[in-house]
C-alpha cells in the first residue's frame, strides 16, 4: 500500500480527520485545486503520521478532476444505497487489501462492482441510512465485521484485522 492509500485509509476511520479532509475536497470541488488547499492536506497528513508529497496529492487531485464529478453525500446514498459509512469503510478495505486504487475505493459504484465481480452478489445497499447488507459467497447474512474477517480466508489472502468504523 503507498502513502496515499495509507493516508487515506487512517483519515477515513477518523471522524475529525474525516471531516477536515471532506471540508477540503469540497472547497477544492467548488473553488478548483489551489496551492493552499494542497498544503491543508500535506498537514493533514502531517497529523494523521503519513508523509505525502505535493506531487503525490497533485497527482490524486487532478484523477479526480478527470471524474465526471464528486459527488455529496445525498448523491452517494441515492446510487449506493445503504450506510455511506459503511461504504467509504469497505472501499478503504478494498484499497488496504489491493482490490481498488484510491480514486475507485471512494466510489461506491467500484465498491459494489468489486464485491459482485468476486463473488459477493448477496451484497447490498439499502436505502437511506440504513446498513449495508453483508452475505459471504455462500449467500448467509453476516455482519460487516464478520464479512471483512472472512473475506480474506475466501480469497486465500493472509487475513486483516477489519477497520473498525468509528461514529
Amino acid at each position: 500500500m503507498n502513502n496515499l492509500q495509507i493516508f487515506y485509509t487512517k483519515v477515513i476511520s477518523d471522524e475529525k480527520f474525516s471531516t477536515e479532509f471532506n471540508n477540503i475536497m469540497t472547497d477544492i470541488e467548488k473553488n478548483g485545486i489551489s496551492e493552499e488547499k494542497i498544503h491543508q492536506v500535506i498537514s493533514l497528513s502531517n497529523e494523521v503520521g503519513v508523509e505525502i508529497s505535493v506531487e503525490d496529492i497533485k497527482n490524486y487531485l487532478d484523477s479526480l478532476d478527470s471524474e465526471s464529478e464528486i459527488l455529496n453525500e445525498t448523491e452517494l446514498e441515492m446510487i449506493a444505497g445503504g450506510n455511506h459509512k459503511e461504504m467509504k469503510y469497505d472501499g478503504a478495505e478494498f484499497l488496504r487489501r489491493g482490490y481498488l486504487g484510491t480514486v475507485d475505493a471512494t466510489n461506491p459504484q467500484e465498491v459494489r462492482n468489486t464485491m459482485y465481480r468476486l463473488g459477493y452478489t448477496g451484497y447490498m445497499g439499502s436505502t437511506g441510512a440504513h446498513d449495508n447488507i453483508y452475505c459471504n459467497k455462500k449467500g448467509e447474512k453476516v455482519s460487516r465485521y464478520e464479512f471483512w474477517k472472512n473475506f480474506d480466508a475466501e480469497n486465500g489472502r493472509t487475513p486483516m484485522e477489519p477497520l473498525e468504523i468509528k461514529d
